[in-house]
């Protein structure tokens, strides 16, 4: 049983938003020779989607087969990661002059080669390439990269020139939340689109389609709590009602703003409380026996296991709640929690194990509240 998220993203080209984008992907994809394209924009608004949809568009109902994906954000710093790319782009290996971005594809001349299964195409209509016959040669792979913003500098010249001399016949796709952070020689050749965080009537309103066709009903200001807290983030919002769904709680909203709560921008502010306070790690009683972890990282585990945040969305959230006026800490202090912080987000880049640095990130701010006389050693 797939996702809420998943069973409800957009077929069409028509579903995207906003409508300012929407236009600009189907001049794109529609022209003759779609060019190589960067797909900006927050987390959840949709980058995914769309080069999923653009996929389908131009390589036609066999796209997963030509359709090859490299997520940059896992291999990030780590080392080996120049070698991993250097894979991607070259199956064969280093010595080899086969590229895939070089390489042809049957389908891209014989659609009926593939018996679809994709319903309608994203434009209404099947693209037609013209094939070589006529001066053009037709798209036969798309190579994605995603979270591009996280390559490395060494990475980035070699993919301009894969870009440059091997793609006549591919195209590339580059996602990143952070475009600035990729070289201009990039941006330059490509065809930028910026997707902007998702107004909060259009989130209400996905949401409510969604509750309908699923047939839950719900009180009134849940949707609007859920679009609040979704903050943009279309497919946090999808998450969140289907959680929140499936526990039978859209009908209570003292029960959702209970749980909301737990997920709000407050969180933040109360895990560095009580971190510089040295309530890194408390266990509490449950009522039906046992014991729970609360204290700082019993509320980062609340935020990455019921809110689905990523370790470096955490990050964002602790990083606002530093600089935010209400920590009533002096400069010197709130300037060793920050370079704490930016360490541990750089570790946090380079590893698996995301729980372990921010664990490290607590402890450190529990080490300063101790300098500052917030917390005692042994008050843990």
């Amino acid at each position: 049983m797939g996702t809420w998220a998943a069973k409800y993203a957009p077929t069409l080209f028509e579903e995207i938003h906003p409508s300012s984008i929407k236009d600009r992907v189907v001049n794109a994809v529609m022209s003759n020779s779609p060019p190589h394209m960067l797909l900006s924009g927050p987390s959840g608004v949709g980058k995914t989607t769309c080069w999923q949809l653009i996929a389908r568009q131009v390589l036609g109902p066999g796209w997963k087969n030509t359709t090859h994906i490299y997520q940059a954000r896992d291999r990030s710093r780590t080392r080996g990661e120049t070698a991993a790319f250097e894979r991607f782009l070259r199956p064969e290996g280093g010595d080899s002059k086969d590229t895939l971005a070089g390489r042809m594809s049957l389908d891209s001349f014989d659609r009926g080669f593939i018996d679809s299964e994709d319903g309608v195409p994203p434009a209404g209509i099947e693209s037609i390439p013209l094939g070589p016959i006529h001066g053009i040669q037709p798209i036969s792979r798309i190579l994605v990269i995603e979270d591009a913003d996280c390559l490395g500098t060494r990475i980035q010249p070699m993919l301009r020139r894969i870009l440059e001399n091997e793609s006549s016949s591919t195209r590339f796709i580059l996602t990143a939340r952070a475009p600035s952070r990729i070289i201009d020689a990039l941006r330059s050749r490509m065809l930028h689109l910026r997707f902007p965080t998702t107004n909060v009537v259009t989130v209400r309103n996905i949401l409510v389609d969604i509750l309908s066709k699923e047939g839950y009903s719900h009180s009134e200001g849940v949707i609007e709590d859920i679009a609040h807290i979704a903050n943009g983030n279309l497919r946090k919002g999808i998450m969140l009602i289907e959680i929140t769904a499936r526990r039978g709680w859209l009908t209570n909203r003292d029960k959702i703003q209970d749980y909301l709560g737990r997920l709000s921008p407050k969180t933040a502010r109360i895990i560095v409380d009580l971190a510089l306070r040295g309530k890194t790690h408390v266990w509490s009683k449950k009522e039906k026996g046992g014991s729970v972890l609360s204290g700082a990282m019993g509320r980062v585990d609340a935020l990455m296991r019921e809110g689905g945040l990523k370790a470096d969305e955490v990050i964002l959230r602790l990083h606002n709640a530093i600089i935010s006026p209400s920590l009533l800490i002096d400069d010197s202090s709130r300037s060793k929690m920050l370079l704490v912080l930016s360490k541990g987000d750089a570790r946090i880049r380079s590893t698996k194990s995301s729980r372990i640095e921010l664990e490290r990130i607590i402890m450190s701010w529990a080490k300063i509240g101790t300098s500052i006389g917030l917390n005692t050693p042994n008050m843990n």
